[in-house]
């Protein structure tokens, strides 16, 4: 899997509402880089905070709509940046290809593979 097939993966899992899984993937992708993972991490907190506000329901659904679609786009934007970065640097680009052969990551490349190839009502949150 190429950085930008993984990219588009995680693009994917955001158009299909998995923004849990879109960030686990995306701390995977940004784990040698600590300005990007920083950003990553305050995304999936922000996400995290208005998921416990919906189940605590100290927040109404069309406020938590309105912030899951601004983190959405926060993603997108994230990955379009990432995705300028990986083509523009070297430095970037080496260290984008260097996290992606390590072993963990392969493996999970290989899982990100099979969820996308199951069929049916399964869902992956």
């Amino acid at each position: 899997m190429t950085p930008k097939d993984y990219l588009t993966t995680i693009r994917d899992a955001v158009r299909q509402d998995k923004l849990n899984l879109a960030f686990q993937l995306l701390q995977e992708f940004v784990a040698h880089t600590s300005e990007e993972l920083k950003e990553v991490i305050a995304q999936s907190g922000r996400y995290a905070a208005i998921e416990r506000e919906v189940r605590l329901g100290t927040v109404d659904g069309e406020t938590a709509s309105v912030e899951k679609n601004k983190i959405r786009w926060a993603v997108l934007d994230f990955l379009t940046a990432l995705e300028v970065a990986e083509m523009e640097h070297p430095t970037v680009k080496a260290a984008t290809r260097q996290a992606m052969s390590r072993p963990v990551f392969q493996q999970h490349a290989n899982n990100i593979y099979n969820i996308e190839k199951i069929e049916g009502g399964a869902t992956f949150n």
